[in-house]
């Protein structure tokens, strides 16, 4: 039925007389069909894109493993790791030919034996407090199997065959319990779709297959050129004066024309480096984002205020802060790279090998120390338009 002219003008004024007094009319419930209207739902809900969704993901852990490993764990690590390579080379032992023996040191002391001990567990310890993953610890390993492979079978004639599968049980012994107890890092993870590494730094760079190649033959040629260098000038006199009895030279005066071989031998190595420095320096964060994690190599730092930092800090921004995360990654890596180098071969050769005195094993050793440090130099030059 139709209001009436006087009711409607009541409403009329009544609804006017908030505006009129200086206020406005409290909003009006929505009706009970928009509410319980799905279609109106489905509208009003925003529409999330797929680059919002990666943005919003969480910035991927320390890029090297848990931030505080737990001693623990790496007794634990250091037994399954110690128990595994010894029962790993018991098994070797049957279809090899024991050239190995040959050459082996008979009487050797029970502080040679410990020595040997205490720095495998002492190696293990650098790479389990310092946060590497399981494909760190295999690249490192595999790089200090290096110098030894080429030394015991060019000029100590051993077997590759032999060689290989002692090398093999040591690199795998090694990275198995990281494997096992241990997430991949970051950098090593990048080309893994369900890991949460889509703000990963260089992400492009480190799953380019075109990279990874070129990157692995260039540090190959790396290592290849120093010790071409280092045989042509100074080292097989060298090696004939302090590696006694050495029982051929003849590879030393002929890299030349073995220079073929001598690159496929050092190919693990080219690919080692470049999963041991390159990725992780790649994918080290930026200074403004802090996804490196406490247990990188790499030192993050705050940002450096000239005006109010102190002597201490003005010498330590002078030396090392100003450097790029990607520039102290691959600078942390570089040393620890060089310093297993040189004290893995003086350590192995010095202990396993009969006749081999400090001063040649260290001798070949710096070789090996001198291509890692070019290597790294290198790796700082290519790299240096990603930062």
């Amino acid at each position: 039925m139709p209001r009436s002219r006087r009711e409607k003008s009541a409403s009329v004024s009544s609804a006017a007389a908030p505006a009129i007094n200086g206020t406005m009319p409290p909003p009006s419930p929505p009706s009970s069909s928009t509410r319980s209207s799905p279609v109106a739902t489905r509208r009003k809900a925003p529409s999330v894109s797929k680059a919002a969704a990666i943005a919003n993901l969480p910035p991927p852990k320390s890029a090297h493993g848990p931030e505080k490993p737990s001693v623990l764990g790496f007794v634990v690590a250091a037994v399954v790791s110690l128990v595994a390579e010894g029962l790993a080379h018991e098994a070797a032992s049957i279809y090899n030919t024991g050239e190995l023996a040959r050459i082996s040191k008979r009487d050797a002391t029970w502080y040679e034996i410990g020595g040997l001990l205490t720095w495998k567990i002492t190696l293990l310890a650098t790479c389990w407090f310092g946060g590497l993953d399981a494909v760190d610890v295999a690249s490192l390993n595999a790089l200090l199997e290096t110098p030894k492979f080429i030394l015991l079978h060019y000029f100590y004639l051993i077997s590759s065959f032999e060689l290989v599968t002692k090398s093999t049980i040591s690199i795998l012994a090694k990275a198995l319990p990281f494997y096992i107890m241990r997430p991949l890092s970051a950098p090593h993870a990048a080309s893994d779709t369900t890991k949460a590494t889509a703000k990963l730094r260089n992400r492009t760079i480190i799953n380019d297959p075109i990279t990874t190649i070129a990157t692995s033959a260039m540090a190959t040629l790396a290592y290849a050129v120093t010790l071409q260098l280092a045989f042509s000038f100074f080292l097989p006199s060298f090696l004939i004066t302090h590696f006694s009895p050495l029982p051929s030279l003849e590879w030393a005066y002929n890299v030349a024309t073995t220079f073929p071989t001598l690159l496929m031998w050092l190919a693990p190595a080219g690919i080692a480096s470049t999963q041991f420095l390159f990725r992780p320096s790649e994918g080290a964060a930026s200074s403004s984002n802090a996804a490196t994690g406490p247990n990188s190599i790499a030192l993050t730092h705050s940002h450096f205020d000239p005006a109010t930092a102190s002597f201490v800090q003005h010498i330590y921004h002078n030396v090392w802060g100003w450097y790029t995360s990607r520039q102290k990654e691959l600078i942390g890596r570089t040393i620890v790279l060089g310093a297993f180098l040189l004290t893995e071969t003086v350590v192995q050769l010095c202990g396993e090998v009969q006749g081999v005195e400090l001063l040649g094993a260290a001798g070949y050793a710096s070789t090996w120390l001198v291509g890692a440090i070019t290597l790294g130099v290198v790796l700082e030059w290519v790299g240096r338009p990603s930062d």
